[in-house]
């Protein structure tokens, strides 16, 4: 299953999670939380995680990205790509899988 998640709904808690639980088809009994987020995600069968409009994320969704590349880390079935804004600088455009580089990388590079 490939899902498209669009980083600009992911703002605010509440409102991301809504989002998160319709777009992966998460069960009913998802916590709405990030541990809950972990949980599923690190138990879904082959899924593609394509995560648009990074740029534009606020703190919350970087921490949602925390998690999906954690989560990506520990089920092998699970793979996540990054795309930022088309409307960023060219230098800061990317649009390549995480696993292409190391996950400490990806992590220090979006925390930093």
């Amino acid at each position: 299953m490939k899902v498209t998640l669009d980083a600009r709904k992911m703002d605010e808690k509440a409102a991301a999670h809504a989002y998160l639980k319709k777009q992966l088809t998460m069960p009913d009994y998802y916590g709405n939380n990030l541990d809950a987020l972990y949980d599923c995600l690190t138990e879904m069968d082959e899924t593609e995680i394509v995560l648009t409009h990074f740029v534009s994320g606020s703190g919350y969704a970087k921490r949602i990205l925390r998690v999906f590349l954690d989560a990506s880390r520990n089920n092998p079935l699970l793979t996540l790509t990054v795309q930022e804004d088309e409307d960023a600088p060219s230098g800061e455009k990317n649009a390549e899988p995480v696993s292409a580089f190391p996950a400490w990388d990806a992590v220090n590079q979006i925390y930093s």
